[in-house]
Formats: structure tokens, sequence, C-alpha cells
């Protein structure tokens, strides 16, 4: 897969993560990379309250859903020294790469949206 430009960089919305990738830089960093699948049906109902509250969540396709993102796992795993982790329920990627391989990726057909993976600071 080609490298693109940092102007076509749509999936990249972080400002630091966009700078970062511009660049040539060794640093590894932990990053989410969404996959484009197939949309999931939440249905809502209410409480006897009457506020509203999800009832149920189901794939459109999840067979189709299941394989683009089995897919796309295989095609990171291929790509990076680190293997990537398979976040099914999220339907996303957790990878350490460096922005080099990055590039490398971020124009695949099935990255939707690629983040940081920001970690909660410990209170204390």
């Amino acid at each position: 897969m080609t490298e693109k430009s940092p102007g076509n960089w749509k999936t990249v919305q972080d400002a630091d993560l966009a700078q970062w990738l511009s660049s040539d830089s060794s640093d590894v960093r932990e990053l989410i990379v969404e996959a484009r699948l197939p949309d999931r049906k939440v249905t809502i109902g209410r409480r006897a309250d009457g506020h509203r509250v999800p009832a149920g969540v189901e794939s459109i396709a999840p067979t189709e859903r299941a394989a683009a993102l089995a897919e796309f796992h295989s095609f990171l795993t291929a790509l990076l020294e680190v293997p990537p982790v398979l976040l099914k329920a999220a339907g996303a990627v957790a990878v350490k790469a460096t922005s080099r391989q990055v590039r490398q990726f971020v124009g695949h057909p099935l990255v939707k949206c690629i983040r940081p993976n920001r970690r909660l600071a410990r209170a204390g």
C-alpha cells in the first residue's frame, strides 16, 4: 500500500498524531484503529420512569462484519512487528507502531479512524 500525503489522511483527526505521522520518527505509539464495518442496529426501550435505554444491539451483517475485521487484523499482523490486539466488540484493532508503519496502512479501505490509545490517569 502506498504512503499517503498528510492532506489525504482523513482518517486521522488528532493534530498531534497527524504531526507525528508526518515525521520520520522511530518512536512507537499505541493507537486504536477503528475498522470500516457493516453497521449495527441498536434498539431502544423505555424504563418505567420513561427514560430511554438501549434494549439490544444486533449486527446487520454479522458474518460480513466478523470476516472484514478478521481480514483487517490479518493484514495488520503481517505489517507490524508487534502483534495487534483485536477488539471485536469495538470493531477496532489496538496497535503499537512507528509513524512509517502507520503510513503504510492509513489509506487502507477498511480504516475508518486512527486515534491515540489514551490511558486514564491513575487517581491519587
